[in-house]
């Protein structure tokens, strides 16, 4: 969690090992690629792209408890990172999220997670404006 080049990190990781494994060149680059729209900086270009992406936000729409499970797991794994700052941060994430239109690349997860997940991300957002209860009161 302390690298922004974990997604990166993770295609050049798996275009080594399906090279070893004798996978064709073009294959391997394609995986490379997918891996790397997990960083879900725009939107995918193609079918399967837009899939990967989809599934891989597909949490943002389960039902609040799965989707708070995944904010306390997320919060657990940058737990080096003071209250604050990681609010500030988580936010930004969140409300970009939010701010897509459509969140959902694909029909089927529009259909079926759109709603929901505007619901849990205007939710969460609001969490994370509350007044941060690790600090004390000035009185």
């Amino acid at each position: 969690p302390t690298s922004s080049e974990n997604e990166s990190r993770s295609a050049d990781w798996a275009a080594r090992a399906l090279g070893d494994a004798g996978v064709a060149g073009s294959l391997v680059q394609r995986v490379s690629a997918l891996v790397l729209l997990t960083r879900h900086l725009g939107p995918a270009t193609d079918s399967a792209g837009r899939l990967l992406c989809d599934v891989d936000l597909s949490i943002l729409g389960r039902e609040p408890a799965d989707f708070e499970r995944f904010e306390r797991a997320i919060r657990a794994e940058y737990s080096w990172v003071p209250e604050p700052e990681y609010r500030a941060r988580r936010g930004r994430v969140l409300r970009g999220f939010l701010e897509r239109q459509p969140l959902y690349q694909t029909v089927p997860f529009r259909i079926r997670y759109e709603e929901a997940a505007r619901r849990n991300l205007a939710r969460a957002l609001a969490q994370l404006a509350e007044p941060d209860p690790t600090q004390s009161a000035v009185g």
